[in-house]
């Protein structure tokens, strides 16, 4: 099996910036609802959780294995179960 080329998505990549704020790994059992006035992204590595997006009125399981990408200003609430990290 070959590999197919992405020129013009890598020439974009290329372009965007990025400024991390702050990192940070945590292993911990915790429910609540947040909005925040910047990005975030979580990779879950075991375990598995869930995301509520008022906004959007979407709801979404947490796994293993997935990044996450949450876009500023969503009325999130999040369920992170014990065995989530």
């Amino acid at each position: 099996m070959g590999m197919t080329r992405h020129d013009a998505l890598a020439a974009l990549a290329g372009q965007l910036n990025c400024r991390i704020a702050e990192f940070g790994e945590a292993e911990f059992r915790w429910r609540g609802r947040n909005c925040y006035s910047f990005n975030r992204i979580f990779l879950v590595t075991a375990g598995t959780g869930e995301l509520v997006n008022h906004t959007g009125n979407q709801r979404f399981t947490l796994e293993a294995g997935y990044w996450y990408f949450m876009p500023t200003g969503l009325d999130l609430e999040f369920d992170f179960g014990p065995e989530l990290a």
